[in-house]
């Protein structure tokens, strides 16, 4: 068991070589919100784009996507016709993920039925490291069958991890928590990132604990600034990796990308609060991603 910490950035965030080009590090595809809850995909996208990716794609549902066009001029915004994720949006999307590096899937997409199967459907279709958080994880809790893909990240809180597994560890302390979440990861074939006073995520073998962060984070969206930031950091790892000729590890990549994701969003949550306090929204906590990078 180890603990997370600013070397995990530092292995991300190296000097650029003096020819660099767009796409180098990586291409992003997240696929987020619904007519109720449109600000979860513009959380995510700008946390993503603050995280060190190249470009981010958001694929939406068209009031959440032309919500989340107006945080940013930098974000590619591709518009789902309807209110929220529907089967009929499948084809379309498996056009967007071609060229991508890495998915994000979960934030504000409610828990329509139909929605809870494209996710399961998308995810089964894919290689690429894929985030599944918020709502997304409730596709996965009685059909856990559909996944043994290392490169997957569950990033549930407490409520999320019970709707995935039927374990409720809010009581527990942190070793014996520490040892529901590796058997989990290890049973699902993938990455857990449960999020807590104290992080714990685990491929089934290693664990590391974050406990950067602060109790001012609370408030609404700060878990969709995680999903992006792991997602972006993933797609960067991946993006790298090919440009660089390394062998393609997309489990390590995922790994990595949790742990450090971790990291980032505790730092930078750490950062917002000093200002903040009680009136810390998730828009804070992104604006002082910078500040973690490139320290």
């Amino acid at each position: 068991m180890e603990y997370t910490s600013s070397k995990l950035l530092h292995q991300i965030f190296t000097p650029r070589p003096a020819i660099s080009r767009k796409y180098d590090y990586g291409h992003l595809l997240i696929i987020a919100g619904s007519k109720f809850y449109p600000g979860a995909s513009g959380l995510a996208s700008l946390a993503a784009l603050r995280s060190g990716v190249d470009v981010v794609t958001l694929a939406a549902p068209k009031r959440a996507a032309d919500i989340a066009a107006g945080f940013s001029p930098a974000l590619i915004t591709y518009s789902l016709a309807g209110d929220f994720l529907m089967e009929r949006h499948f084809d379309e999307i498996l056009t967007l993920l071609k060229g991508k590096n890495a998915i994000a899937l979960g934030p504000g997409l409610g828990r329509e039925e139909e929605t809870l199967e494209i996710v399961r459907q998308i995810v089964k279709s894919t290689d690429l490291p894929t985030v599944i958080d918020a709502d997304a994880i409730y596709a996965f809790g009685k059909k856990q069958d559909t996944r043994n893909k290392k490169q997957t990240i569950f990033t549930p809180h407490a409520r999320e991890f019970k709707a995935l597994t039927d374990i409720d560890v809010t009581a527990l302390e942190i070793n014996a928590k520490t040892e529901v979440v590796k058997k989990t990861a290890k049973k699902l074939g993938a990455v857990i990132l449960l999020k807590g006073p104290t992080d714990i995520i685990s491929d089934g073998t290693e664990v590391y604990l974050n406990k950067t962060g602060s109790p001012y984070m609370t408030s609404g969206g700060t878990g969709d600034v995680l999903c992006g930031m792991v997602g972006a950091l993933a797609a960067r790892l991946h993006a790298q990796a090919i440009y660089n000729g390394q062998t393609v590890d997309l489990a390590k990549i995922s790994y990595t990308a949790a742990c450090a994701g971790a990291y980032l969003s505790g730092k930078a949550g750490e950062l917002a609060a000093k200002k903040y306090k009680d009136s810390l929204i998730a828009t804070d906590v992104i604006e002082e991603i910078r500040r973690v990078i490139v320290r």
